[in-house]
């Protein structure tokens, strides 16, 4: 079996070669060790040829503008985000000072205050029925 020339190789990695050649050299690489081997070769130093030429980024970036194209800063959602902060800092500095003002302070006094002031706790309702429960219960055992 002949092995893939130099010149097939570098078409192959560039992805120049047509779909028929193609087919065939993937088969060699896939049965041939030493092609394999020299197709890692021809990898690593094409990698290093990328890695050394300075333009390289300069093209990526390039094309990468011309798929997509930069979106250009939008002054209205930093003047938005800067307004809901100005809001937010606002409304914390108003309850605030209508806190230590005592506007609250007489709010339970307007609702039903006085009247659950009055009534025994619910949790104690329920503290004395369990232990009277419990009290009987114990004293129909003996």
């Amino acid at each position: 079996m002949e092995h893939v020339k130099q010149d097939e190789m570098v078409a192959y990695i560039s992805d120049t070669l047509s779909g028929d050649v193609r087919v065939v050299v993937e088969e060699h690489l896939y049965n041939c060790d030493d092609c394999m081997a020299h197709y890692l070769e021809c990898l690593e130093q094409e990698a290093k040829d990328i890695a050394m030429n300075e333009s390289f980024t300069d093209k990526t970036m390039t094309i990468m503008e011309s798929i997509y194209p930069t979106v250009s800063k939008n002054p209205v959602y930093s003047n938005t985000k800067n307004k809901t902060i100005v809001h937010y800092i606002l409304a914390a500095s108003l309850t605030l000072i209508l806190v230590m003002s005592g506007v609250f302070q007489n709010a339970l006094s307007i609702t039903d205050g006085p009247k659950m002031q009055n009534d025994t706790p619910f949790t104690h309702k329920i503290m004395d029925r369990t232990s009277g429960f419990l009290d009987k219960w114990l004293e129909e055992g003996r």
